[in-house]
């Protein structure tokens, strides 16, 4: 008879392969992946380009936004449809059209069947080549903005993350948020965003994805029959890495009347090509990447001091960041702090169990291939692949690489990444109510964003 009351055994992952691509360049530069899957009659396709919303300063000192506006006036006209045309149009084919940018690239995804996806590509790339940018649609886009600045002051996760970016990234254009100011959004100019796009097309700097029940060759010929046409310029999309400085210390910012704090505990992290990912993974999902993680059990389970708390690294092209957040009752701001500085030193001074090393492999190793599953999913692996100029056979090794990470590894990786002694600790409340407990952790500085 079945023992109910015995958990099965977990099997042995399995190694994964992430489909084949081909990768080609066009004349002008622009690169081409393509994966053929004809299982459905669905095509996904991505087109990036490498100009983020990094580059927003650029074009002035107070430009923070401008990217991030430019890429919701994409979809909102063009000389042939007006932004209701548009998607009316996509609408009728069944399709779904996604314009975002953030700190390190401008995108497009859009997907449809494969018998629609011709007279999509056509519609996506008028879009992205000649936007019509109304002067009442900036105005409104940007008013809209502004206004959603002034509700998001109620908002204590708002500003504590407005504050954490502004110690660890001090004055670089990390430090600004995606969507701006309102200082900046007040700045902004429909010439400047047509200048951003101007310098966005770029062919040497442009990615094209194609997943799906798609030939290689037909991909191909709807790059250049669309995009041979683009003079490759000599801007480039590229920048120096940041030195960041540590901003150890107590930062606060105020939301009069908050019950709770919102808390982002922290220090200047690493960019995102780096050789050593996997273990940075490895050794944060046992830190506060998942439910189980030791930053969670301590402030939930042991302390119930939050409903749940995490840990992560921010990785980007330029710069990064280490982050815990979480939040707390006024009271317990302090008695947070102070365990999760427990956890940390701890952690970067012992290694871990043998219980925690296979169930992270486990976990990682199984949860992988979720991320294979559809193919918008692929197409986003693929892209950071070139975007962020990683081996061709990196998701091939994934598995493998994960299930060769030793308890030692974990240790030197965490006391590599993570120094306690650097902790800036950043946190939107009631200052009023918390500043007086946070002085137990070190001088409270009081901010303004």
């Amino acid at each position: 008879m079945l023992d109910r009351s015995i958990p099965p055994l977990a099997g042995k992952p399995k190694d994964v392969k992430f489909p084949d691509f081909k990768e080609v360049k066009t004349d002008n530069g622009i690169t081409i992946l393509v994966i053929e899957d004809n299982r459905l009659p669905l095509v996904s396709s991505s087109i990036v380009f490498k100009r983020g919303k990094y580059f927003d300063s650029y074009y002035g000192e107070d430009c923070a936004g401008l990217g991030s506006i430019m890429s919701e006036l994409i979809t909102l006209g063009t000389p042939r449809f007006n932004g209701e045309e548009l998607s009316e149009r996509i609408d009728y084919l069944g399709a779904d059209v996604n314009v975002s940018s953030n700190f390190d690239a401008f995108i497009v995804n859009f997907v449809s069947l494969s018998k629609n996806f011709s007279e999509l590509f056509d519609l996506v790339q008028e879009m992205i080549l000649q936007p019509v940018f109304d002067e009442k649609e900036f105005l409104r886009e940007k008013s809209k903005r502004l206004n959603e600045i002034i509700a998001y002051k109620d908002d204590c996760e708002y500003l504590s993350t407005l504050l954490f970016n502004k110690v660890i990234y001090d004055r670089t254009p990390y430090s600004l948020p995606l969507t701006g100011t309102n200082s900046s959004l007040r700045e902004l100019s429909v010439t400047k965003v047509k200048q951003l796009h101007s310098d966005l097309i770029n062919p040497g700097e442009m990615l094209i994805s194609f997943i799906g029940d798609i030939t290689a060759d037909e991909s191909i010929e709807k790059v250049e029959k669309y995009f041979s046409h683009l003079n490759r310029s000599d801007l480039k999309s590229e920048s120096e890495k940041i030195k960041l400085l540590p901003k150890a210390g107590v930062y606060l910012t105020n939301k009069g009347g908050a019950v709770q704090a919102s808390m982002k505990i922290g220090h200047r992290g690493i960019e995102k090509k780096s050789e050593d990912f996997l273990k940075i993974k490895f050794m944060n999902t046992i830190l506060g990447g998942s439910f189980t993680s030791r930053i969670n059990h301590n402030l939930r389970e042991v302390n119930g001091f939050t409903y749940g708390a995490r840990s992560f690294f921010i990785q980007r092209r330029y710069a990064g960041d280490f982050c815990i957040e979480t939040e707390v009752k006024n009271d317990l701001t302090a008695p947070a702090c102070e365990q999760v500085i427990k956890v940390l030193r701890e952690f970067t001074s012992e290694k871990i169990t043998e219980d925690e090393l296979e169930l992270t492999k486990n976990y990682i190793a199984g949860s992988f291939p979720l991320q294979l599953e559809t193919p918008q999913s692929i197409s986003t692996l693929l892209i950071n692949l070139r975007l962020f100029d990683m081996e061709k056979d990196f998701y091939d090794n994934y598995v493998t690489e994960t299930l060769k990470i030793t308890s030692e590894e974990v240790l030197e990786t965490a006391r590599k990444y993570i120094n306690p002694d650097e902790i800036s600790y950043c946190l939107a409340g009631d200052v009023e109510s918390i500043s007086g407990l946070m002085e137990q952790i070190g001088a409270v500085k009081i901010i303004q964003v």
